[in-house]
């Protein structure tokens, strides 16, 4: 009789041995096809959204501030050099009034590349709609200047590291003195590939 229970238990041993095994050897296989699959993922780029200023800093001389897609930061327009791609040259009438801005960016010699506009969109949801599935860079022209910018415009630019940005003006605001135009600030929404290639999936 205690043979008999021996082997039983044995068998009841050998049995959750298995199951255990089993467990774990399915465990383990769902972890790296997991692990696989995450590494065969092509990595995702990001879109960002930044404010720029008009707004002028310091005295004699003032500067205002650019932004470098390339590098991911502001920088002062007095000792930027190559950094800034983009900041906003303003516009005044005769009697010297602020009316609009335009985009600018440091012309570097034969490593400059602009803007193109792309198109202007009556509200942001279209604009919105069309940035989401602008996912092939359209360049057939470019200006270091762009014309007076209006919201819901998106345009594509090409730095000088020769990589393809789009982005789109999500909003535009002007800051008043009493009643004279002080500055403008602009939302921009936009993603830069960095390899090189025409591809703007997001």
């Amino acid at each position: 009789m205690f043979e008999s229970l021996l082997k039983q238990s044995y068998t009841y041993i050998f049995c959750a041995l298995n199951r255990l095994g089993g467990i774990l050897l399915s465990f383990l296989l769902l972890l790296f096809m997991g692990i696989a699959c995450t590494k065969d993922e092509p990595a995702v780029a990001k879109t960002n959204t930044i404010t720029l200023s008009s707004q002028t800093f310091g005295s004699q001389p003032y500067y205002s501030m650019g932004y470098s897609f390339e590098k991911k930061g502001f920088y002062q327009r007095l000792s930027s050099g190559s950094e800034i791609d983009i900041y906003l040259a303003e516009v005044v009438n005769p009697m010297g009034d602020l009316i609009a801005v335009q985009f600018s960016t440091n012309t570097i010699s034969e490593s400059t590349f602009g803007f193109y506009l792309n198109n202007t969109f009556a509200d942001s949801s279209a604009a919105s709609e069309f940035y989401k599935n602008y996912t092939l860079a359209v360049f057939p022209e470019y200006s270091s200047l762009t014309e007076p910018i209006k919201e819901f415009q998106v345009y594509t630019f090409k730095t000088w590291k020769k990589n393809y940005v789009k982005f789109w003006i999500k909003e535009m605001r002007i800051f008043y003195i009493g009643d004279r135009a002080e500055y403008f600030d602009v939302d921009i929404e936009f993603l830069i590939q960095r390899d090189g290639s025409d591809n703007l999936l997001n």
